[in-house]
């Protein structure tokens, strides 16, 4: 499991952390909140509008004593993955399994985006929202999202339920829009070695059910707070 620790600082950098951690957010105006629970860390952030919900399974989690007049942002954070028989979680070959779904009231209207990471034993979800944003776009978002966190040149198995994200990605479809995300979705491509992997939505897959009840909640709370 994953040791954490965060040390207040003033409000700089989220930096990304080894073993797929959080990914990086340079923005002097990012507001990051910590709730802790029993075996499990979750950081809410909000950055141009935009927040983001990363929720990981934790061993134990320190926190230093806050500076006066400081509030708690994230400090580059550790992490050590404990070896899983033997092997080094880290550098396994293995596919890591992801999950994405993404979810939009109105379309265009508030929309959120959602994804699953399997790595072996080890499991991290994540969801976030805008307050105006397109379904297909939630959809790109939730991929782009789950492969930033994941250290370079790992094996994946990209499950989504979108036909317009696996069929542009392994059947070049063609871009009419939302090319900002394509290219970042291209960038990413080059990074790891990707297997695109289309699922029926609604159809009884137990993670893609499960991403999709994270993206409707995250919709539901952007659409709560426009």
């Amino acid at each position: 499991m994953f040791r954490v620790r965060f040390r207040p600082i003033a409000a700089q950098t989220l930096c990304e952390s080894t073993a797929g951690g959080l990914p990086q957010l340079s923005d002097a105006g990012t507001r990051a909140r910590v709730v802790r629970g029993a075996g499990r860390i979750q950081i809410n952030l909000t950055v141009s509008g935009c927040s983001r919900i990363y929720s990981l399974r934790c061993e134990t989690i320190d926190y230093d004593d806050a500076m006066p007049g400081q509030s708690h942002t994230a400090q580059p954070a550790r992490q050590d993955v404990a070896p899983s028989a033997g092997k080094e979680l880290v550098n396994s070959v293995r596919a890591i399994q992801i999950y994405t779904d993404g979810s939009c009231l109105g379309n265009p209207g508030p929309g959120g985006w959602a994804y699953i990471i399997q790595d072996g034993d080890q499991r991290k979800e994540a969801s976030g929202h805008c307050t105006e944003t397109t379904n297909n776009r939630m959809e790109m978002m939730a991929a782009i999202e789950a492969l930033k966190v994941l250290a370079p040149s790992r094996s994946v198995v990209l499950h989504s339920d979108s036909q317009l994200l696996i069929k542009t990605m392994t059947l070049g479809w063609k871009r009419k829009k939302n090319q900002d995300l394509w290219a970042e979705l291209d960038r990413l491509a080059g990074v790891h070695h990707i297997t695109w992997q289309w699922v029926r939505g609604h159809d009884g897959h137990v993670e893609n059910e499960a991403c999709d009840t994270l993206a409707q909640r995250a919709a539901a709370v952007a659409r709560s707070s426009r």
